[in-house]
This record gives structure tokens, sequence and C-alpha cells, in this order.
């Protein structure tokens, strides 16, 4: 089993979820501001990121980059994970193809013994 394909995919599927969670949780925010002690809404849902862009970029800066840190390290030990599997597939088949090598020279063998004495 190839377990970098599974992180991928299981990275898309989370980014798919993560994003409808997100949208309908944005649907519920608002961007409002204080004058004269009075609340005004600037933006609501989707539009406040234009407002909150700081607070956005700086979420995306450490939520970013702590999250791919993570996976880079995890995407690197499945790598090796994967090439010590594989390396285990090519040692069977080696075993494999020695072991149908030896008998079909001993087949070989045994055919022109049984040949010879005739």
């Amino acid at each position: 089993m190839n377990w970098r394909s599974v992180l991928i995919i299981l990275l898309m599927l989370g980014l798919v979820l993560g994003y409808f969670w997100l949208d309908s949780y944005m649907q519920t925010q608002a961007w409002a501001s204080a004058s004269n002690a009075k609340w005004e809404i600037k933006a609501t849902g989707w539009s406040l990121i234009l407002y909150a862009w700081p607070v956005a970029f700086a979420g995306l800066l450490l939520g970013g980059g702590v999250t791919s840190i993570g996976l880079v390290k995890l995407y690197s030990r499945l790598e090796n994970v994967d090439h010590s599997n594989e390396i285990q597939t090519l040692k069977t088949d080696l075993k494999a193809a020695k072991n149908d090598a030896e008998t079909a020279e001993q087949r070989e063998r045994e055919k022109l013994m049984g040949s010879a004495t005739l």
C-alpha cells in the first residue's frame, strides 16, 4: 500500500470538509466598528476578510506554517515506510525469481540426463 497516496487523499478530504465547515461558520460572523458609542456592522460572511485581513494573514502564516512542517515530517516518514515496503517486495520477488531459475535449471538437467540415457 502506498501510504503517501493515502495521506494526499486524506488531506484533500480534510480540505474539502474544512472548507464546508468554514463556509457555514463564516455565515454567522460579522465585522463591526464602534463610533460614538454605537456599533456599526461593516461586513458579514466572507466579505469581512477585507477588514480582518491582518488577523486572517497571521492565522494563515501561523497555522499554515505549523501544519506544513507537520505534514512534511509525516510525508517523509511515510515515504520511508513506502520505500521499506518496496525493498521488501523486491527482495521477495528476487528470492522467487532465483527459486524459479533453480527449478528451471534442475528440470533442464533432468531432461538432459533423461535424453542422454536413451
